[in-house]
């Protein structure tokens, strides 16, 4: 198959450098759901074409070709753990699909959206304007944080393609997690492998699934971790 190297300079045209490509519409599900969806998406909904440009330009970053769904953001929602007063972290915002149902249980005020690319960290700070919007590298993550916010999170959700990344940076961004949640507490990481996307006993993890979202396009797990109790 030949590889998209990226250099269409409109959505619709990347969208059919891909469809060229050999890849196959018939009797995968999950593979012609994402180029359905491409290939009908609303031209005038910007979040959808922002991701699919910035995919264009780092695929490996975003990990999907297509955002999060509202399944997958309904169970993410579902999940989290926070009490009054504590803070809610999400880690690759997106174009705000999971933000959208984490400000209906965490106050606006009480949740920060970490997202690496400029442009979708643009989209966030337009799209939820009460909500905190950090554009950096959440490896970081406590120097990066506003004052009083480390040790007083209850919750982490990650949606960083986590499997694709070195074990190294792996270690640095859980390591990172932990550094600020308080103790006890755990974070959720999506992915849509069927498998867990973090080596457990590598890390220190304890690891289970807690929900998996077959509506979601495609279909994702939700994994709760938690550090390994000595």
């Amino acid at each position: 198959m030949k590889a998209y190297s990226g250099g269409a300079s409109d959505p619709q045209s990347a969208i059919m450098t891909i469809a060229s490509a050999g890849i196959s519409l018939v009797g995968f599900r999950h593979i012609s759901s994402p180029l359905c969806w491409l290939l009908t998406m609303d031209q005038n909904n910007p979040g959808r074409l922002l991701f699919f440009k910035r995919w264009v330009a780092n695929p490996f970053r975003l990990g999907s070709i297509v955002p999060s769904g509202k399944a997958l953001a309904r169970a993410v929602a579902q999940n989290i753990q926070c009490e009054p007063g504590e803070y809610v972290i999400e880690y690759g915002g997106g174009t705000g699909t999971i933000t959208s149902e984490l400000v209906k249980k965490v106050p606006p005020e009480k949740l920060i959206v970490f997202e690496l690319d400029p442009d979708l960290a643009r989209h966030l700070k337009k799209a939820y304007p009460q909500v905190t919007v950090i554009q950096g590298d959440v490896s970081k993550v406590k120097d990066l944080l506003p004052p009083g916010v480390a040790g007083n999170v209850g919750c982490i959700v990650c949606g960083i393609p986590m499997l694709l990344l070195p074990d190294a940076v792996q270690l640095a961004i859980t390591e990172g997690m932990f550094s600020v949640l308080k103790p006890g507490r755990f974070f959720l990481q999506f992915t849509y492998s069927w498998f867990s996307p973090l080596p457990r006993e590598r890390l220190g993890l304890t690891g289970k699934r807690v929900a998996f979202a077959t509506a979601n396009v495609p279909p994702a797990s939700l994994w709760r971790y938690e550090r390994l109790k000595s």
